[in-house]
């Protein structure tokens, strides 16, 4: 029995039963939400019933519910009004309808009326309207629905629909407001490229509409919730439009985020909308088909003696990425591993008896090279007689967990850390090359070594508040002896967007499981359908068996009763059934988004971690496998993780970052998911460099 909506004092022809007979009596009721149940009939051997529908019915979810025998069937919801009327069901009120494609306005009756209608649109602000059709229009009686065709025009703002009857001044109405937009097209990257950080990339986009403007979102988090796309362009982006309802390119340079992942997508919004949308939601919007990857190039660095060919250690270094370290060997099986986003570098090696060398304005991408992912870079080193000279040198590590930047600065001779510095001064800059406000950061307490452990707030509320994804600049100074010392290069530091990327992790969880429990409500729905057919045949059953003592010709029909049972007991398996989905939904979907928490790009050696790692809920302890993996290939150390909290669904494990220094790959796997991620062991903790520098002494 199809949905429809039906008006009171309406004789209306019910089909009982569909290429179905049954023998004996029909039961027909109606089941009101305001009201509950009433009888409509009772008949036999019917298949139609022709109900003059009473007042009694008027409600806005009414089904029809038709038994006999051992079977229950039921209507769709519909609504009983208590007068004719009409109900406009296309467009929704906040729909959004294209330009240049054509659409059906469509509305519903209840109740009997001439097919004789004046159709208009009024578009904002709603001071006119225009005759779309008048009199009869298309109708389509199986579905109950009027029909008027409609081609969007290339007006960008909101309209309403207007239908009223023409001869039943009391039958009509309006429509929501919805939005007429432009058609977007997300052209490239449109899924499957590979991108690399920072690196100038054209963003294409394809407009049919007088869109004057857009701007452009990316997202590294599926699902790809409202909350985890991030603007990518400052002020809106000028479109490019053709009349004529053709579609018109539009390209801009994007310096890529610098975030690295495998799951990137952008978007293309009309500017004049700033809400944003859930992926897949209706929208003035297109994003990317498929996920694009962002990446970093690795540069293995091999730092050999300019004469003899020899490879070197006991080697510092000083990076305008902000990466400096001591200690390290370029001397086979070892590996000097560097990973960058694209741009300009400068890179400074300090040895012992060897005149410093600078690697000067070399592009991370190597054009010369056509631009591989992953290459080497030689370095030479002369030898020297004569004493280095002092060099400022810095390390900057962002520490997630407490929104601060830890910065190591320390003077070096020659491989060798001096001691009794006096003060040490930071100063950090913007990207147009203006000091951030509160500049210097100060710092006249260093540790014994000579090292000033400097650590300083830069959340939002902090005293140096950074922004995640941008870039900044930085220069370190040190009084040493009486002289003031600056760093030789300029670091460039940024705040991890990994942060970025584990809130819009947590935030789709969070709405991951929103969603799911939207899901376990419909299905508890369809369970209590299952639940009311199985009382009703056991209540059918338990009359039968109460008829048996007054009535022992009732016996005969004890074997519909058995069959009965047995469809309900069928029906409790269904039940079953439903429960174990429900579970796997829940369990299917964590798997998807299992990812780890904990993503640091550095660590300092000897400290104690904490790594977390977000999967499905209840697995043993000895199921989730955190390990740690050498450049090479080996596994450095497996450590299990354990659940924190039962159903949870998050592990954790301890880790003491006692490794050599370097370049590790730390992986997650359960049984259903992995993940992995490098981080870069270095020597920042003081205790770390006194022992690095002591093996220089």
């Amino acid at each position: 029995m199809r949905a429809n909506r039906w008006s009171c004092g309406q004789a209306t022809v019910l089909s009982l039963v569909v290429g179905l007979l049954v023998a004996g009596s029909i039961t027909v009721r109606a089941d009101l939400t305001n009201t509950g149940p009433f009888a409509i009939t009772t008949v036999a051997g019917q298949m139609t019933h022709n109900w003059s529908i009473p007042v009694e019915a008027v409600s806005s979810d009414v089904q029809v519910r038709v038994s006999g025998g051992r079977h229950t069937n039921r209507s769709e919801v519909f609504r009983v009004v208590d007068a004719p009327t009409v109900i406009i069901r296309s467009p929704l009120a906040g729909e959004f309808w294209r330009v240049g494609q054509g659409h059906n306005l469509t509305w519903s009756r209840g109740g009997e009326m001439d097919n004789d209608f004046t159709v208009s649109v009024s578009i904002k602000p709603y001071d006119t309207t225009n005759v779309l059709a008048n009199g009869a229009v298309a109708y389509d009686p199986v579905e109950n629905l009027f029909s008027v065709p409609w081609s969007v025009p290339d007006q960008l703002t909101q309209a309403r629909f207007i239908v009223q009857h023409n001869t039943e001044p009391t039958i009509g109405d309006v429509s929501g407001e919805f939005n007429m937009v432009g058609t977007l097209l997300a052209w490239s990257p449109n899924g499957g490229e590979e991108l690399y950080a920072l690196k100038p990339t054209p963003v294409i986009w394809r407009t049919k509409g007088s869109v004057p403007a857009v701007n452009i979102y990316y997202s590294v988090t599926p699902p790809y919730k409202a909350d985890s796309w991030i603007k990518a362009n400052g002020a809106p982006l000028a479109n490019n439009t053709k009349p004529g309802f053709e579609f018109e390119q539009t390209s801009w340079a994007w310096a890529v985020a610098n975030a690295r992942s495998t799951t990137a997508k952008i978007r293309v919004q009309e500017a004049q909308y700033t809400q944003m949308f859930d992926a897949g939601v209706d929208g003035p919007y297109d994003d990317s088909d498929a996920p694009f990857t962002i990446r970093y190039y690795t540069v293995y660095w091999q730092v050999q003696d300019a004469v003899s060919g020899d490879y070197l250690d006991q080697l510092s270094v000083v990076d305008s990425s902000g990466w400096s370290a001591s200690g390290l060997s370029s001397v086979p099986p070892d590996v000097i591993k560097q990973d960058y986003p694209w741009g300009i570098w400068n890179t400074e090696w300090i040895r012992r008896f060897y005149s410093d060398e600078v690697a000067i304005n070399w592009n991370s991408e190597n054009l010369s090279l056509g631009s591989p992912p992953a290459w080497t870079q030689r370095v030479t080193m002369t030898q020297s007689e004569v004493e280095p000279s002092a060099k400022v040198l810095a390390n900057f590590n962002y520490k997630e967990a407490t929104t601060t930047f830890l910065t190591s600065s320390w003077m070096e001779r020659g491989g060798i850390m001096l001691d009794q510095p006096t003060a040490c001064r930071i100063y950090v800059y913007q990207e147009d090359g203006s000091l951030l406000a509160g500049m210097p950061i100060v710092d006249a307490d260093p540790q014994a070594s000579g090292v000033f452990a400097t650590e300083w707030d830069v959340s939002a509320a902090g005293a140096y508040p950074l922004t995640i994804g941008n870039i900044y600049f930085a220069r370190v100074e040190i009084d040493y002896s009486r002289k003031m010392y600056s760093s030789g290069v300029t670091f460039q530091i940024a705040v991890s967007s990994g942060t970025a990327i584990v809130d819009e992790i947590n935030r789709s969880l969070s709405n991951l499981e929103t969603n799911l429990t939207g899901e376990v409500r419909q299905v508890g729905r369809a369970v209590g359908d299952f639940r009311d057919a199985a009382m009703q045949k056991l209540t059918n059953i338990e009359d039968r068996v109460s008829g048996l003592s007054t009535n022992l010709s009732a016996i005969t029909n004890l074997d519909s009763s058995i069959t009965g049972l047995v469809a309900a007991v069928e029906v409790l398996s269904d039940l079953t059934n439903l429960t174990a989905s429900v579970e796997r939904i829940r369990t299917d979907q964590a798997s998807s988004l299992a990812r780890l928490l904990t993503r640091p790009e550095t660590m300092i050696r000897g400290t104690t971690n904490r790594i977390l790692y977000k999967t499905r809920s209840g697995y043993g302890g000895d199921v989730v496998k955190f390990k740690v993996i050498r450049g090479n290939g080996t596994t450095e150390r497996t450590i299990n993780m354990s659940e924190l909290t039962a159903n949870m669904g998050i592990y954790e494990a301890p880790l003491v970052a006692n490794m050599p220094l370097g370049t590790y790959y730390f992986e997650v796997t359960d049984p259903n998911a992995s993940d992995r991620i490098s981080c870069r062991i270095v020597a920042d903790d003081i205790y770390a460099i006194v022992g690095d520098m002591a093996a220089l002494r």
